[in-house]
């Protein structure tokens, strides 16, 4: 049986225009018009956060022009008791063939209040601790393994009954492809919802530690490539490797870093080691300017620490997932989430909505990534237009920066991405290379130069 659809007043009626892979497949497109991919990480919003904070939180997310919500459909072996879409036995044993009919109830409202005010929400379907030979199955609950049947209806469900929402589906969660079994059950639930809702774009959303991508999925009917850099302070430079890695791939499709480092989360070294100090907003915007300069221009996500555990107790906070239990491992090691209030404030997502803007503002959905900076480094980072009418470069430190072109004949611009003062940089021009000059902010910047 399939879910029966709710009665939802007035107030929740909505209607949306599909969102698009572009024509040049690296970017989309809504109503005829570039979109930029913002979404923030809120994956436990149809488990555990009530309506009203719900609208609250809604309402904050608008005005700093965040577009997009991905969200868990499931994944409570990790995180106790909250509710799930499948039902579960006295012993905590799920039912992968029988869904729990209030929780798609309670989705569907949750998915129409946020589809009403302009989001478009991000279904992450079947999350790595439900499938065959993941990091995550072998670490957590490997008897709660998703048989391959049961996946076909558990994706089909899921399809029927958020259709109306136009969802993108995120097909795997937090997921690495060790085997052919792995990547057959992600192959299932990708077609199942496909042959339902053609239209819908669809991703797999893979873990931190890698972009591997097995053949049979990169030429799967998947519609653009999701990677995260991950929460590790020492890999931080996945940002850009990663966006470089899926631009290479043979097939072209938009590329978007779905999980940077997380704002106000602990800089892991490896899971039981840490390194004390939290990933401030600078490093969040090292994070997302060298991802939108490397490849990985269609968007990005965001997360703060906080808003993705939804925290609002002053306890542990694996505790208010499972009370009396510690869930996994890891959750000591992430540190004592802020309070879901505080980290929405967090200011680096203001930082995340203004590089959405200045993207939307100079169009720079035609850059690519140009290899033309001659430092000896790789932190930063350069795309131009292939016409060379527009260059970006990210500069993460006050330093002088060499490049292998004439910058003589442009409009430069160079924003202080601390406080979003600007200047004009000092450049001084010889042959057909240029050095832009050490500029005088304490802060990372981005230079912007628009050919005259």
């Amino acid at each position: 049986m399939y879910y029966r659809s709710c009665h939802c007043d007035d107030s929740t009626k909505h209607t949306m225009a599909n969102l698009t892979v572009s024509k040049t497949s690296d970017c989309f497109e809504r109503e005829g018009k570039r979109f930029f991919y913002l979404a923030d990480a809120v994956w436990p919003a149809l488990a555990k956060i009530s309506f009203a904070e719900w609208e609250e939180y809604l309402e904050y997310r608008k005005t700093q022009g965040f577009n997009v919500l991905q969200i868990w459909m499931q994944n409570r072996s990790i995180f106790g008791n909250c509710p799930a879409a499948f039902r579960f036995d006295a012993q905590g044993n799920p039912d992968y063939y029988t869904m729990d009919e209030e929780y798609f109830e309670r989705a569907r409202k949750i998915l129409a209040i946020a589809v009403q005010k302009g989001f478009i929400p991000a279904l992450a379907v079947l999350w790595s601790d439900k499938v065959k030979d993941t990091w995550m199955s072998r670490q957590y609950k490997p008897d709660h393994i998703m048989p391959l049947d049961a996946v076909q209806r558990y994706a089909e469900y899921v399809a029927k009954a958020f259709a109306e929402f136009e969802p993108i589906y995120l097909v795997s969660g937090d997921t690495n492809f060790e085997s052919e079994e792995t990547s057959q059950a992600y192959l299932i639930a990708l077609d199942t919802i496909k042959s339902i809702c053609p239209d819908a774009l669809t991703t797999m959303h893979i873990w931190g530690d890698s972009s591997y991508l097995p053949d049979e999925i990169v030429q799967s009917r998947i519609d653009f490539y999701t990677y995260q850099s991950g929460h590790k302070r020492h890999l931080q430079h996945f940002a850009y490797q990663f966006a470089q890695d899926f631009y290479h791939l043979p097939v072209k499709r938009p590329i978007v870093n779905g999980e940077p480092c997380f704002e106000g989360l602990h800089g892991l070294l490896d899971w039981g080691e840490i390194e004390q100090a939290r990933f401030s907003a600078f490093d969040v915007r090292k994070a997302i300017w060298s991802s939108l300069l490397s490849g990985a221009k269609a968007g990005v996500g965001y997360g703060a620490f906080g808003i993705w555990p939804w925290h609002t107790t002053n306890g542990p906070w694996w505790e208010h997932w499972l009370p009396g239990e510690r869930p996994w491992e890891g959750a000591e090691y992430f540190g004592q989430p802020y309070p879901w209030k505080t980290a929405l404030r967090f200011r680096g997502a203001w930082d995340a909505s203004f590089a959405k803007w200045i993207f939307e503002t100079y169009n720079l959905f035609d850059i690519e990534p140009h290899s033309g900076i001659s430092n000896k480094t790789d932190e930063i980072r350069m795309s131009t237009s292939a016409d060379l009418d527009k260059v970006l470069i990210y500069i993460p430190c006050a330093v002088e920066v060499e490049v292998g072109l004439d910058l003589s004949d442009y409009d430069w611009t160079l924003v202080n991405l601390t406080d979003r003062d600007m200047a004009k940089p000092d450049i001084e021009v010889s042959k057909d290379s240029s050095t832009i000059k050490m500029h005088r902010f304490n802060s990372d910047v981005l230079a912007i130069g628009v050919r005259d």
